[in-house]
Formats: structure tokens, C-alpha cells, sequence
């Protein structure tokens, strides 16, 4: 009797076994199934899984750049797609050279025809776009503004589009600043262990020489007198514990090309990265390129303290939002002015991983659109509102108190 129970007691949890692993094998399928969807279209944020980065889509796009993909060979491009721009308020190359993707670009619309797109960067005709449309023509619109200086477009504007290229991840073909790519694992967000055991070691090596010599704290460039947020009053409340150097039209001179910000990295270990406006997912070049591609901690103030977490590696930039008072951040500024280990720390990225500043939406588009003829990705209906609606989108954002 007591055999027979021991064999059943056995039996039971052999079951029980063979069915949590079942379980398990279901839900990493499940798994791998959505993460293989949400690479195509996770168009709804909460749909992206959340160990996944926000811009993980542009981890593959970057690929479809010659300069960034790791196979150099061009894809395939029977029945290259014809892509149309506007070229008002338009930044970037619009060719194929440098694409692995090739298209052909038209100087006017009237060479578009079904699974062709044409891209307008400012407000356009609406006879014009239902004529388009009518020939099977997509029609996109492009901008890396925010919702407060994208060009306003009126709501029979935003019906007319297709496909919204903007720097939010929901866009298909996000319009990013900067995507820093880890080197393993580059599509997803460090967990909380690999955060502590990067914060575990000494990064003074990676302090730039000049370090040392660095006498002054904050430097601010900026030219955007009229944002839509405080920061100039944080800016002048910070001002009141710790000199804060302001550069820009009406600051002192820096000059107008690439080393402006190199120049300052030689004397300020701080910077002021404060957008014009507190918007979702609006982190632009003041971060990545201003401060952190230039050996100078940045002082975040914009976007939602969730959108940092997620788009930035673990501990490399101070956020305003995660201190009580003016007074508190200013000590914290001035300790790690002291500590060159603790300042180091901040550049703990620099072993894993590096910013990479795809500037080629051309590259992008082109390979979208290639991929949507073939049958590869699909287009779900896109709200204009969820991309352009500084209600539903920014906020403001209460000054600190003092002390």
C-alpha cells in the first residue's frame, strides 16, 4: 500500500512537471511569436514588450544603411518603388547611394503609381494627396519636431496620411535622433542585474585626458529663446547653487561647426540637455550628441522619466525629475565634482555598446517600402492624433522647489 502511494505521489508530480514545462513551452513560443510581430508592427505602445527598447525597429533599419549594416552586399531590388519628397523641411540625403535597398526618387509626383510613396514635410494640397491615393500612391509625412513646432496640419490634413515618419517608436520608420546599440543583445533593454554588475566596476579609465584640467561645471548652448516648458527657469534656479554658462545668440560665442561642443567638453563636466518642450518620447541631439558623444554628463529635462529609462543605457545622465529640490541635485552635482570614480561611472556605457546616429531616412523608407510591396510587413491605420497632439502628448512639468 505504501509503495502504491509513493508511485502515485511520483506519478503526480511527473505530471506536474511535464505540465509546467508545457506551459512554459507555450508561453516562450507565445513569446518568441509576438517579439517576431512586434519587430513588424508594434504599433500600439503597449504592445512592445517591455524588455524590448522602445527604437528596437531601427536596430534592423540600421542594417539597410551601408555605412552601419554589418553585410554590405545590397538586397535584392526587382521593381524598386519610386519615392517622391517634398524637400521643403527635409535634412537628410534623398537617394539610393549608400542604401543597400534601392528606389528611385522622383522630382514630382506625377511619376507615382500604385506601391510608390510621397513624403511632405510641411502642410500640402488635398486635391493633390486624393489624387494620389486614388493611383494606390502612400502618402507619408516626415517630421522631427515635436508636437508643438511640427508644421500644424488641420484634421482633413491628417486623414490624408498613410504613414507618419516621426521620432516616436510607433512610427514605422521613427525619425531617431540617436539609438545607442548595445554590443550583445542590441534589441533589448539592460535588465536590473547587468545594470548593477556594469555599476560594479571602476570606469576612470574611460575619463577623457583632459578631465582633470576641467575647472567648470555646467555649460548650456541654446537658441530657442521661446520653448514650450520652464527649462529656462530650472536653468536659472540650478544658476543659483552652481555657475551655469550659457552659450548661444544671446550667450557667449561658440563656433558654428562640429567642435563647438568639443571645445566645451575641454572645461565643463555637466550639460544642460533641457528640450523646448516636455513631449512623450522626445529626446533629440542635445543628449547623445551635445553632451554624451562628448565626455559631459547631461542634465535631462523633457521628456517622461519612463522614456530615459527606456531609449538611454542604465546611469549615464542625471534627470531632474528624480530629485526633490534644486538644492539636492546641485549637491549631487558637487559631489560627483569631487569623485572622479562616482563621475566615471556615468560613462559605464562606453564598454557596451555605442550611439549610432542613423541620418538616413531615405535608407529607411526605401527598404520600408520594398518590404510593404513584397508582403513582408503591412500597414495598419495610423491616427495622426497619436503622433501630432501636444494635448494628449506633452505636459508641464512643475518647478522644483528651491530647497
Amino acid at each position: 500500500m505504501m509503495h502504491r502511494r509513493k508511485m502515485s505521489a511520483v506519478l503526480s508530480v511527473s505530471a506536474a512537471v511535464v505540465l509546467t514545462l508545457l506551459i512554459l513551452f507555450w508561453n516562450v513560443t507565445l513569446n518568441e511569436k509576438s517579439f517576431k510581430l512586434c519587430e513588424l508592427w508594434p504599433f500600439n505602445a503597449s504592445s512592445i514588450p517591455s524588455i524590448l527598447i522602445p527604437y528596437h525597429r531601427v536596430i534592423d533599419q540600421l542594417e539597410w544603411i551601408t555605412d552601419f549594416a554589418t553585410n554590405k552586399t545590397d538586397f535584392p531590388s526587382a521593381n524598386p518603388p519610386v519615392i517622391y519628397y517634398d524637400r521643403q523641411i527635409i535634412y537628410h540625403p534623398t537617394t539610393s547611394d549608400g542604401c543597400r535597398y534601392k528606389c528611385i526618387f522622383a522630382a514630382t509626383t506625377q511619376d507615382l503609381s500604385q506601391g510608390d510613396v510621397a513624403v511632405f514635410s510641411n502642410r500640402f494640397s488635398i486635391e493633390t494627396s486624393i489624387s494620389l491615393k486614388k493611383r494606390g500612391v502612400l502618402v507619408a509625412f516626415e517630421t522631427g519636431e515635436c508636437p508643438f513646432l511640427a508644421p500644424s496640419l488641420s484634421p482633413a490634413h491628417l486623414n490624408q496620411i498613410d504613414l507618419f515618419i516621426t521620432y516616436m517608436p510607433k512610427s514605422p520608420v521613427p525619425f531617431v535622433y540617436s539609438v545607442f546599440v548595445r554590443n550583445k543583445n542590441p534589441k533589448y533593454r539592460f535588465t536590473t542585474e547587468e545594470a548593477a554588475f556594469m555599476l560594479s566596476k571602476n570606469y576612470v579609465h574611460l575619463l577623457p585626458p583632459h578631465h582633470r584640467r576641467r575647472r567648470r561645471l555646467i555649460a548650456w548652448a541654446v537658441s530657442n529663446r521661446q520653448p514650450n516648458n520652464n527649462r529656462a527657469e530650472y536653468a536659472s534656479a540650478i544658476a543659483k547653487f552652481i555657475p551655469v554658462d550659457i552659450y548661444g545668440s544671446k550667450g557667449k560665442q561658440l563656433p558654428h561647426n562640429a567642435k563647438a561642443f568639443h571645445l566645451l567638453s575641454l572645461d565643463y563636466k555637466f550639460y544642460l540637455a533641457f528640450e523646448n518642450a516636455n513631449c512623450r518620447n522626445y529626446i533629440t541631439e542635445k543628449v547623445y550628441f551635445n553632451a554624451m558623444q562628448h565626455d559631459m554628463i547631461p542634465i535631462v529635462l523633457g521628456a517622461f522619466k519612463d522614456d530615459y529609462e527606456s531609449s538611454l543605457p542604465p546611469h549615464s545622465y542625471i534627470n531632474v525629475d528624480d530629485y526633490k529640490s534644486i538644492h539636492d541635485l546641485a549637491n549631487y552635482l558637487l559631489y560627483l565634482d569631487k569623485n572622479d570614480t562616482a563621475y566615471a561611472a556615468y560613462f559605464a556605457w562606453k564598454e557596451h555598446g555605442r550611439f549610432r546616429r542613423p541620418i538616413r531616412l531615405d535608407c529607411q523608407l526605401c527598404g520600408f517600402m520594398h518590404r510593404l510591396n513584397t508582403g513582408t510587413v503591412s500597414l495598419p491605420k495610423q491616427n495622426g492624433m497619436e503622433f501630432l497632439d501636444s494635448k494628449s502628448l506633452c505636459f508641464d512639468r512643475p518647478l522644483a522647489p528651491l530647497q
